[in-house]
């Protein structure tokens, strides 16, 4: 079992995009999923947890998003 810990994102918002993929649509039931947009502000915050995955743990994650939709690391 995976051990987080809370922690939030400083300066981002939750905000949604439009999937234009209709595979993907049909295979996960939405057309706007979640994303985080960076603001600037420090008075924006997204709240969530931290957990710490080797790249090998990411993989099946990153496959799984549709064009359009890409991860951003420090």
């Amino acid at each position: 079992m995976w051990q987080g810990y809370p922690d939030a994102l400083v300066g981002f918002e939750l905000s949604g995009v439009k999937i234009e993929d209709p595979a993907f649509v049909g295979m996960s039931g939405q057309r706007e999923h979640a994303i985080v947009m960076f603001t600037g502000n420090d008075q924006s915050r997204v709240s969530g947890m931290v957990f710490e995955v080797t790249d090998t743990e990411l993989a099946p994650a990153d496959a799984y998003e549709p064009a359009g939709y890409g991860r951003a690391s420090e």
